[in-house]
This record gives structure tokens, C-alpha cells and sequence, in this order.
């Protein structure tokens, strides 16, 4: 069988090694880039939950990476209720997340802003649907325990 999305694998796989080598420039785990990231545009609080789903990484993962960058004065934790935590930046974080995640935002924006408008909502509506679609096949994988 002729594997088809193999090209667009190893895009994305290279994609995903520039992103690495960009947070261990900062001195950053994957998983702290990745946090500090989606923290970068608000001054508010953020579920910690919306960082797991926006990352795809798991609790155990994020957990650690908030917590050592709490102690760093990075982040600030709030506490709901008993399970529930909202994660901001602090001033410290606000500082160092301008000198190493924004650097990383002003090239996407700029690689991005040089896309014409049709090829923006092209790459955006394929990925998008390619997802939705992997999501829904993985669901309905079933696997034979028999081997």
C-alpha cells in the first residue's frame, strides 16, 4: 500500500523540529514553549485545561511544565475549585515570553502575511478538514487482539 500523506508527514515532523530547536534556543522544554505560547496574547487568567486540549499534550506533561515555571516566577496559579486551575502570565512571564515566544510569532506572522488571502483559507480549510476527518477515522479504528 502506497503511503500518500508520507510528504505531508515529514513537513510536519520538520515543522515540529524547528519548533524544538526555536525553545531550546530560549532554554525552553517543548511543552513550556508550547504553554508560554498560548499564554503569549492574554493578560488574563486561562483554564489549564484549555492547554491541554491546545496542545495536545498530556496533564502529567503540562503539570510539570507549569509548575517548574511557577517557581521560575513565570506563571501564576488560581485555583477555582478542587480540581480546577487557571494559569496567567505574571510580569516576569510577560517580559520573557516578549523576548523569546513573541520572536517566534513575528516569523510565523511574517511567512504567513506573504501568503496571498486564497492561499491562506486553502491551507487552513485542507488541514482543518484533514483533521476533522483523521479524528473521526481514528475513532472507528477497531483493533484485532488477535495475533
Amino acid at each position: 500500500m502506497e503511503v500518500k500523506y508520507r510528504e505531508m508527514n515529514i513537513i510536519l515532523e520538520n515543522i515540529d523540529v524547528y519548533y524544538h530547536e526555536a525553545a531550546q534556543k530560549f532554554g525552553l522544554s517543548d511543552a513550556e514553549f508550547e504553554v508560554l505560547y498560548i499564554m503569549f496574547q492574554s493578560d488574563e487568567y486561562i483554564p489549564q485545561r484549555r492547554i491541554y486540549q491546545e496542545t495536545g499534550k498530556s496533564r502529567s506533561t503540562i503539570n510539570s511544565a507549569v509548575k517548574k515555571m511557577e517557581s521560575e516566577g513565570i506563571l501564576k496559579l488560581k485555583a477555582l475549585d478542587g480540581k480546577s486551575v487557571q494559569v496567567k502570565l505574571t510580569d516576569k512571564g510577560k517580559e520573557f515570553t516578549n523576548n523569546t515566544v513573541a520572536k517566534v510569532v513575528e516569523i510565523e506572522n511574517k511567512i504567513y502575511d506573504s501568503w496571498s488571502e486564497e492561499d491562506k483559507k486553502t491551507m487552513l480549510r485542507l488541514n482543518r478538514n484533514f483533521m476533522e476527518e483523521l479524528a473521526k477515522e481514528v475513532a472507528n479504528i477497531s483493533v484485532a487482539t488477535d495475533i
